[in-house]
């Protein structure tokens, strides 16, 4: 299967690539709440009541 996607300078500058470079990538599905790791902080902050 191909398939495109876009990568930012910062991103693509920190691991070498360059625009139009192929790479293969493996996608994982993300099972956490929120989509990304949660610092202990917010997630205390988000479990709070009005």
């Amino acid at each position: 299967m191909q398939a495109s996607s876009s990568v930012n300078l910062a991103r693509r500058k920190k691991l070498g690539l360059l625009v139009g470079d192929k790479v293969r990538v493996k996608v994982e599905s993300d099972e956490s709440e929120y989509g990304m790791e949660v610092p202990p902080e917010l997630a205390a902050l988000l479990q709070q009541e009005d």
